[in-house]
């Protein structure tokens, strides 16, 4: 797990692995929350992504992923070319989410 502080201090996004059972493999989650508040028990709010059954190689568990605050209002995640996406939103709140492909 990964917290990335935003750089007002107000937020932080959270890369984590979660496994969601026997029938499913691992997947490579992004949740922005407030700075001061947990890490839930549920899926990432953001961003959900996987390794296609293996097929992308894992660091530490989760995807090579990098996630980067342009401002206090925008964040932007850079994820490898070839996973398979199942969640990516564009906002959360007011806070803007930009994503690229590498």
């Amino acid at each position: 797990m990964k917290d990335v502080l935003s750089p007002d201090g107000r937020f932080k996004a959270v890369v984590f692995e979660r496994d969601c059972g026997a029938t499913t493999g691992f997947s490579t989650q992004i949740s922005v929350l407030r700075a001061w508040r947990g890490l839930p028990n549920d899926g990432g709010n953001v961003f959900i992504a996987d390794d296609r059954s293996g097929q992308l190689a894992l660091h530490n568990g989760v995807l090579d992923v990098s996630v980067t605050w342009t401002s206090p209002g925008r964040l932007e995640i850079a994820y490898p070319k070839g996973c398979r996406i199942f969640k990516r939103a564009d906002r959360w709140g007011d806070l803007v989410i930009g994503y690229s492909e590498r």
